[in-house]
């Protein structure tokens, strides 16, 4: 039961510490999984939000913020439509911020459990090779 224990502890600290901001959704109920911190600071998700867990209400309010929300909510109804499908793009948002996104299946016991999103801020990378 200490060993449990220790590899969830283990599990959540290495989930948390992670560059990338990472989301794990349900596709059969819309409902969060889990995401880590960085997912929560990356897209300035309010803590009343976050803790609803509503798929739906994350990509409203997420919507906003970008540059060419159809492009983005369209990439998600394909992936979502498509289950095993992986997928990577760049997000360009209104406050000049860019995001790399990639998506891959969540894969359990051979069955597709869900989707997995990653996301990474390129803000400072991309300008500096501006420059």
């Amino acid at each position: 039961m200490q060993n449990e224990h220790f590899e969830s502890s283990l599990f959540e600290a290495v989930f948390n510490s992670s560059l990338d901001g990472i989301l794990v959704v349900d596709h059969r109920t819309g409902k969060v999984r889990q995401c880590n911190k960085r997912f929560l600071e990356l897209w300035r998700i309010p803590p009343d939000l976050a803790a609803r867990r509503d798929d739906d209400e994350l990509i409203g309010y997420v919507l906003s913020q970008l540059l060419s929300p159809e492009n983005f909510i369209n990439l998600v109804k394909e992936l979502y439509a498509t289950p095993t499908k992986s997928s990577f793009d760049i997000l360009h948002f209104k406050d000049e911020r860019i995001f790399e996104r990639h998506s891959e299946a969540l894969i359990i016991n051979n069955e597709v459990e869900g989707r997995i999103w990653y996301f990474r801020d390129t803000t400072e990378k991309i300008r500096r090779n501006e420059t």
